[in-house]
């Protein structure tokens, strides 16, 4: 049984017992992907309390509340961009990361050298 499945005691794989499993999984799905708003909402206010209590210890000017405040948008960014990613994935959109597949080989780290395709061929044109 997957994670997005139940277990309904008593029924059978009768009229609703199939339909059952997809509903839940779907409003699991749904779930997870509404709560990216509060996720992003909750990281702008950790960083601006961060760097608002900084800034009281310190006795600075509202540097620190800015800086973290910026490091709170850029976290609840990440993870928007994070459940975009996964969404895209769960739709069939995009393979999965790292995932090979027959137009795109899976990446290395090597680099091919300079004037030439990681297939070896020269990306000048043959002079005419």
């Amino acid at each position: 049984m997957t994670p997005n499945e139940t277990h309904s005691p008593g029924r059978g794989a009768g009229a609703s017992g199939g339909g059952r499993t997809d509903r839940v999984g779907s409003t699991w799905t749904a779930l997870k992907f509404s709560s990216v708003g509060l996720e992003m909402a909750v990281a702008i206010a950790i960083g601006w309390g961060i760097g608002y209590w900084l800034d009281l210890q310190l006795e600075s000017a509202p540097i620190f509340m800015f800086v973290f405040l910026g490091v709170g948008i850029a976290a609840g960014f990440k993870g928007v961009f994070r459940a975009a990613r996964e969404a895209q994935e769960l739709m069939g959109d995009r393979p999965a990361r790292g995932a090979e597949t027959p137009e795109r080989p899976a990446e290395s780290n090597e680099r091919a050298p300079a004037g030439k395709s990681p297939a070896g061929e020269t990306s000048e044109d043959p002079a005419p």
